[in-house]
């Protein structure tokens, strides 16, 4: 099931790259990576707000090929962000955020889909952990998900997937002491 879930979905996928002027004691701009993927025919892309607040460039790359994008908003609570890519590719695949109000169960598989560092699109197979509206004094703007799926350099904006195929949420967070990340259910990003 994980095979197929990845063929079908993986072409969703897009790498977002945003350059940032360079930190005042070094002299070369600071490139930040992420993942980000499609959720319209149209070109519309949902990522981090973290990788993509305030660039002084944004792209995608999807099958190898750079496309330029410019941010169309952007919510920094929730970590997410809205790109439009400036031309289209050939082909690709897209997720539909649904406005389901249901939450998977705890000890249900979850199906993370990235573009992790520069490699290719990656799955990664875990487990609901549990539910947070708040972690610490930190409060979130609704019910996140957590996993027991570890985040990565590259990995903030994976989509996330249960294994019937639908559309979880966006990874938003992560808590590397306990290798877990936390995902904004589709519902929420949708709204």
């Amino acid at each position: 099931r994980v095979t197929s879930l990845y063929e079908e979905n993986h072409s969703a996928l897009v790498r977002v790259k945003a350059v940032y002027p360079p930190r005042e004691e070094e002299d070369v701009p600071q490139v930040v990576i992420g993942t980000g993927f499609f959720i319209s025919r149209e070109g519309l892309i949902i990522t981090n707000a973290s990788i993509v607040y305030q660039p002084l460039r944004v792209w995608v790359e999807h099958d190898n090929i750079a496309y330029s994008a410019d941010v169309l908003g952007l919510d920094e609570r929730a970590n997410i962000a809205f790109l439009r890519t400036h031309t289209l590719p050939e082909s690709f695949n897209f997720f539909h955020l649904a406005d389901r109000a249901d939450l998977p169960k705890v000890g249900g598989f979850v199906l993370r889909l990235s573009m992790p560092l520069e490699f290719d699109p990656s799955p990664n197979l875990g487990i609901v952990t549990g539910f947070e509206s708040r972690f610490g004094e930190r409060f979130f703007p609704c019910t996140y998900i957590r996993t027991n799926v570890p985040a990565g350099p590259g990995d903030g904006g994976s989509a996330y997937l249960d294994l019937t195929g639908r559309l979880l949420g966006i990874q938003v967070g992560s808590l590397p002491d306990v290798g877990s990340s936390y995902i904004l259910p589709a519902r929420a990003a949708l709204r």
